[in-house]
């Protein structure tokens, strides 16, 4: 199967992406990547178009729905875009993270550089070793942050029970 740099498949990536972009909307790069793919895709292309001739016969058909069923579907939607709003707000920090660890490493470098030369110079640690120290230093800023990314984003930090197929239409 071929896979994508995400270590998705690529016409798994394309389905996931034509549900996202008619519900809650994608990425420009991730709308880039799925016209291209689309374009070269026999299959996927018609799976697009399924769906949106599938989206448009149900946008045209009157809905009649109960009260109550009207209330659970608002505070679904309330609460997804709560999330959305509340994610985007715990976004800010760590981006602000990110801006101040790649200001402080560029501001840092030569002296962290000096450093550790002049360390490896006193212990005698040959100069390959200290330099490989100091790429390590360097880097570990960088490692964090993007290992809080990682985190973040595959689920360990954020509640994603709705829209993902788990949620419980009856207990909202």
């Amino acid at each position: 199967m071929e896979r994508d740099e995400q270590g998705q498949g690529t016409h798994e990536r394309a389905r996931r992406l034509i549900a996202a972009s008619h519900v809650e909307g994608i990425s420009a790069g991730d709308r880039q990547w799925l016209d291209g793919h689309l374009a070269a895709c026999a299959p996927c292309s018609q799976e697009a178009s399924a769906v949106a001739e599938a989206i448009r016969s149900l946008r045209a058909a009157p809905v009649v729905a109960s009260g109550p069923t009207v209330w659970r579907t608002r505070l679904a939607v309330r609460r997804r875009a709560e999330e959305l709003r509340s994610q985007r707000e715990r976004s800010v920090p760590l981006w602000s993270a990110v801006a101040v660890a790649a200001v402080w490493t560029l501001l840092t470098t030569p002296f962290t550089w000096w450093t550790f030369a002049a360390l490896g110079r006193v212990a005698r640690v040959p100069e390959p070793v200290w330099q490989i120290g100091f790429l390590l230093w360097w880097f570990l800023p960088a490692t964090v942050l993007a290992a809080i990314v990682a985190w973040r984003h595959t689920g360990g930090g954020v509640s994603s029970s709705h829209w993902n197929g788990r949620t419980n239409w009856g207990q909202l």
